[in-house]
């Protein structure tokens, strides 16, 4: 093996280059050296053809500014390790970058100047975990959005919109927050309740599955639908309904009167006046009667009633046919108004002439006093210038009187001479 020995200038060394020990077939190895000096650092390579030339050595990547790959990069079943607070870019802007702080921060960041998204693709799920190993966001392909709370999936979305649940409790509920705090929940609980809260947790409106819709107010129920209806519920004086016009004005309104369980109601004209006030105190209407001022018996007005009658002769002669025979009459409450049109044919005698068959029996005089009648036409059957009726009491007979107290016989004037008068009155019942 042959080599060549340059002697140095002092020091007394030598550098030798030497031949290969063999070449392939007895080939020469030509190599040509550079025509100039390389820059510090840099090594003599060749071109594959015996050209020598000064360039970077790629085996030095620590001094190399700018390295580049002349093709893939295999890692050889190795791993690519970064050291804190350094960046790996991606783009010809470095719109990409993936980084790791002293400080346990990790980072990708995407900060295309055209604002375009940052896309990660996946031709199956995509899943984020925290903690290592616990769910936080699952996207299915052709699938639901999870979200996780605690590795325990509290929503999801669906083919008709967004699942909230929590399968570690029996209730579940949506918070919803602005700028000025909790502003309240929408709740779930059991299988089979729905409500809306403030952001104390009080209910708004509470719904039951085939049942109630209740309405709250400050956290106390006012309002409820039952089977048969409603109920409006109160607990304190003027609590209840308030019917109330466009103007604002209350036109009706049932309330409760005071602590207990009274009630009162109130219609009301122009300006809010009371025209109608029912209550203990103003009255009060029952199923029978209706009571004014004042709930008690004296008050109440329990009968109205309208209807004909037949007044008949019940003593001072023989009736042998009526030519009129009307009656009608009015009661309200105890007092009958009545009036009556007849025309008698017959003949009289010597009793006190009396009308029975009033279609309702008199008070006592001691308690009602006396009813009593006046004549609107007579047409000569009576002396009307010398009488005066009145009710028996206890009965359903208006007796016939002269001024002097004494009875009006039958046979006296033309009473059963088909002479037609005319008699209105009232009188109070027993």
């Amino acid at each position: 093996m042959s080599e060549i020995k340059l002697t140095a200038d002092s020091g007394g060394g030598t550098t030798s280059i030497k031949a290969p020990s063999s070449t392939t077939s007895n080939a020469d190895v030509v190599l040509k050296l550079p025509v100039a000096d390389g820059s510090a650092n840099q090594v003599l390579k060749t071109d594959g053809s015996g050209q020598l030339s000064f360039g970077s050595d790629i085996s030095d990547l620590v001094n190399d500014t700018s390295p580049q790959l002349g093709g893939d990069l295999d890692t050889n079943s190795f791993e690519i390790s970064l050291d804190d607070d350094h960046k790996v870019k991606f783009g010809a802007s470095n719109d990409l970058q993936i980084s790791h702080t002293a400080g346990g921060i990790s980072s990708i960041t995407h900060s295309h100047s055209g604002g375009e998204p940052l896309h990660i693709v996946s031709n199956g799920d995509i899943k984020l975990k925290v903690a290592t190993s616990e769910d936080g966001i699952i996207a299915k392909s052709s699938g639901a959005v999870e979200l996780y709370h605690d590795n325990a999936k509290v929503c999801e979305t669906t083919a008709a919109g967004l699942k909230v649940q929590r399968t570690t409790a029996t209730s579940s509920y949506v918070e919803m927050i602005t700028s000025a705090g909790v502003a309240g929940y929408l709740y779930g609980e059991s299988n089979n309740q729905i409500q809306l809260m403030d952001r104390d947790g009080h209910a708004f409106v509470k719904g039951i599955k085939d049942g109630a819709v209740e309405l709250y107010y400050d956290n106390s129920k006012k309002f409820e639908t039952r089977s048969d209806g409603v109920t409006v519920q109160s607990s304190g004086s003027s609590q209840g309904i308030n019917v109330k016009h466009s103007n604002g004005n209350v036109v009706a309104s049932m309330h409760n009167k005071g602590s207990g369980d009274e009630g009162y109601l109130v219609l009301y004209d122009a300006g809010e006046v009371a025209t109608i006030h029912m209550d203990a105190e103003h009255g009060r209407i029952t199923a029978k009667s209706i009571r004014l001022h004042t709930d008690n018996a004296a008050n109440e007005l329990d009968d109205y009633e309208e209807g004909s009658f037949s007044p008949t002769v019940s003593s001072g002669g023989s009736v042998s046919s009526y030519s009129t025979q009307i009656g009608y009459y009015i009661k309200i409450g105890r007092m009958v108004h009545w009036q009556t049109y007849m025309s008698i044919n017959g003949s009289g005698d010597s009793g006190d002439f009396r009308l029975g068959s009033f279609p309702f029996t008199s008070g006592a005089y001691g308690s009602t006093a006396y009813g009593g009648a006046t004549v609107g036409y007579a047409n000569n059957a009576f002396q009307t210038d010398n009488m005066y009726m009145y009710m028996e009491q206890n009965t359903n007979v208006l007796m016939f009187r002269k001024r002097d107290g004494t009875a009006i016989i039958g046979n006296s004037a033309n009473i059963f001479g088909n002479k037609d008068f005319i008699l209105f009155g009232q009188y109070i019942t027993a």
